[in-house]
Protein backbone atom coordinates (compact mmCIF):
# COMPACT_ATOMS: atom_id res chain seq x y z
CA UNK A 1 0.00 0.00 0.00
CA UNK A 2 2.64 2.20 1.19
CA UNK A 3 4.62 2.20 -2.37
CA UNK A 4 1.11 2.65 -4.21
CA UNK A 5 1.32 5.67 -2.49
CA UNK A 6 5.04 6.44 -3.33
CA UNK A 7 3.98 5.95 -6.88
CA UNK A 8 0.67 8.27 -6.82
CA UNK A 9 2.91 11.18 -5.18
CA UNK A 10 5.85 10.37 -7.89
CA UNK A 11 3.30 10.88 -10.29
CA UNK A 12 1.43 13.57 -9.55
CA UNK A 13 4.27 15.51 -8.33
CA UNK A 14 6.38 15.47 -11.60
CA UNK A 15 2.63 15.63 -13.73
CA UNK A 16 2.10 18.76 -11.60
CA UNK A 17 5.23 20.05 -11.77
CA UNK A 18 5.25 20.06 -15.53
CA UNK A 19 1.79 21.15 -16.10
CA UNK A 20 2.67 24.16 -13.89
CA UNK A 21 6.15 24.79 -15.53
CA UNK A 22 4.35 24.43 -18.97
CA UNK A 23 1.81 26.81 -18.70
CA UNK A 24 4.18 29.54 -17.58
CA UNK A 25 7.30 29.58 -17.16
CA UNK A 26 8.45 32.92 -16.40
CA UNK A 27 6.66 33.54 -13.54
CA UNK A 28 8.53 33.32 -10.31
CA UNK A 29 5.47 31.61 -8.55
CA UNK A 30 5.21 28.69 -11.20
CA UNK A 31 9.03 28.45 -11.08
CA UNK A 32 9.07 28.16 -7.25
CA UNK A 33 5.66 26.01 -7.37
CA UNK A 34 7.16 23.91 -9.97
CA UNK A 35 10.48 23.78 -8.01
CA UNK A 36 8.34 22.53 -4.74
CA UNK A 37 6.26 19.80 -6.76
CA UNK A 38 9.89 18.51 -8.33
CA UNK A 39 11.07 18.11 -4.73
CA UNK A 40 8.13 16.31 -3.71
CA UNK A 41 8.74 13.87 -6.46
CA UNK A 42 12.54 13.18 -5.95
CA UNK A 43 11.42 12.53 -2.81
CA UNK A 44 8.91 10.20 -2.92
CA UNK A 45 11.28 8.31 -5.89
CA UNK A 46 14.70 8.56 -3.60
CA UNK A 47 12.00 6.76 -1.22
CA UNK A 48 10.10 3.83 -2.94
CA UNK A 49 13.84 3.03 -4.64
CA UNK A 50 15.10 2.70 -1.09
CA UNK A 51 12.19 0.75 -0.06
CA UNK A 52 12.80 -1.43 -3.29
CA UNK A 53 16.39 -2.19 -3.12
CA UNK A 54 18.18 -5.14 -1.98
CA UNK A 55 21.96 -3.21 -2.16
CA UNK A 56 23.16 -1.45 0.49
CA UNK A 57 24.80 1.01 -1.37
CA UNK A 58 22.15 1.75 -3.29
CA UNK A 59 19.88 1.95 -0.12
CA UNK A 60 22.48 4.45 1.54
CA UNK A 61 22.39 6.73 -1.95
CA UNK A 62 18.56 6.85 -2.00
CA UNK A 63 18.34 7.94 1.62
CA UNK A 64 20.76 10.39 1.43
CA UNK A 65 18.83 11.87 -1.83
CA UNK A 66 15.49 11.65 -0.23
CA UNK A 67 16.95 14.21 3.29
CA UNK A 68 18.76 16.60 0.39
CA UNK A 69 15.56 16.75 -1.93
CA UNK A 70 13.86 17.79 1.46
CA UNK A 71 16.70 20.43 2.17
CA UNK A 72 15.54 21.74 -1.20
CA UNK A 73 12.38 21.81 -0.46
CA UNK A 74 12.33 24.07 2.52
CA UNK A 75 13.71 27.47 1.28
CA UNK A 76 11.40 26.70 -1.77
CA UNK A 77 8.81 26.75 0.73
CA UNK A 78 9.80 30.10 2.10
CA UNK A 79 10.26 31.46 -1.16
CA UNK A 80 6.90 30.74 -2.54
CA UNK A 81 5.27 32.20 0.79
CA UNK A 82 7.01 35.66 0.30
CA UNK A 83 6.18 35.66 -3.48
CA UNK A 84 3.06 34.72 -3.38
CA UNK A 85 -0.47 35.65 -3.66
CA UNK A 86 0.74 38.89 -4.49
CA UNK A 87 3.96 38.79 -6.72
CA UNK A 88 6.41 40.32 -4.18
CA UNK A 89 10.10 40.77 -5.49
CA UNK A 90 12.59 38.02 -4.07
CA UNK A 91 15.35 40.59 -2.75
CA UNK A 92 18.69 38.99 -2.78
CA UNK A 93 18.44 39.15 1.07
CA UNK A 94 16.50 36.33 1.00
CA UNK A 95 17.61 34.68 -1.90
CA UNK A 96 21.20 34.06 -1.58
CA UNK A 97 21.81 32.95 1.76
CA UNK A 98 18.62 30.29 1.12
CA UNK A 99 20.17 28.81 -1.84
CA UNK A 100 23.84 28.64 -0.11
CA UNK A 101 22.40 27.26 2.74
CA UNK A 102 20.36 24.26 0.90
CA UNK A 103 22.89 23.46 -1.09
CA UNK A 104 25.69 23.27 1.85
CA UNK A 105 23.54 21.37 3.92
CA UNK A 106 22.62 18.98 0.67
CA UNK A 107 26.58 18.59 -0.19
CA UNK A 108 26.89 17.82 3.49
CA UNK A 109 24.16 14.90 3.67
CA UNK A 110 25.35 13.44 -0.46
CA UNK A 111 28.70 13.93 0.47
CA UNK A 112 29.40 12.52 4.00
CA UNK A 113 28.07 8.86 4.63
CA UNK A 114 27.00 9.35 8.18
CA UNK A 115 25.55 13.05 8.83
CA UNK A 116 22.46 12.23 9.12
CA UNK A 117 22.65 8.15 8.78
CA UNK A 118 24.34 6.22 10.74
CA UNK A 119 23.99 2.58 9.57
CA UNK A 120 21.58 0.78 7.47
CA UNK A 121 20.26 -2.82 8.12
CA UNK A 122 17.69 -5.16 6.35
CA UNK A 123 15.41 -6.68 8.94
CA UNK A 124 12.52 -8.85 7.46
CA UNK A 125 12.98 -7.55 3.82
CA UNK A 126 13.01 -3.44 4.90
CA UNK A 127 15.79 -1.22 5.81
CA UNK A 128 16.25 0.17 8.84
CA UNK A 129 17.61 3.04 9.26
CA UNK A 130 19.77 4.14 12.45
CA UNK A 131 20.27 7.94 12.24
CA UNK A 132 23.30 9.72 13.76
CA UNK A 133 21.44 11.40 16.53
CA UNK A 134 23.21 14.84 16.89
CA UNK A 135 22.90 15.31 12.42
CA UNK A 136 19.45 13.88 12.93
CA UNK A 137 18.80 16.70 14.99
CA UNK A 138 20.25 19.74 13.45
CA UNK A 139 18.86 18.51 10.11
CA UNK A 140 15.17 18.44 11.82
CA UNK A 141 16.34 22.05 13.28
CA UNK A 142 16.97 23.07 9.74
CA UNK A 143 13.91 21.82 8.26
CA UNK A 144 11.33 22.78 11.76
CA UNK A 145 12.42 26.32 10.84
CA UNK A 146 11.82 27.24 7.42
CA UNK A 147 8.74 25.77 7.67
CA UNK A 148 7.35 27.56 10.66
CA UNK A 149 8.95 30.31 8.94
CA UNK A 150 6.52 29.39 5.52
CA UNK A 151 3.70 28.79 7.70
CA UNK A 152 4.13 31.75 9.50
CA UNK A 153 4.71 34.11 6.69
CA UNK A 154 1.47 32.60 5.09
CA UNK A 155 -0.74 33.48 8.06
CA UNK A 156 0.41 36.88 8.17
CA UNK A 157 -0.27 37.24 4.65
CA UNK A 158 -3.51 35.99 5.16
CA UNK A 159 -3.94 37.88 8.29
CA UNK A 160 -2.85 41.26 6.96
CA UNK A 161 -4.09 41.52 3.09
Amino acid sequence: MIEFMLQATLVGSFALALVVWLSDNRRLSNQLFAGIAFCFGVWSLSILLFSMTSDPLYALSYAKIYYAGSVIFNPLLVLFAIHYPRAHPLARVYVVPMTALAILVSLVILLNDTAIIQSLQRVDGYWQVQVNKVGYWLFAGYFVCYFATAVAITFYKYFTY
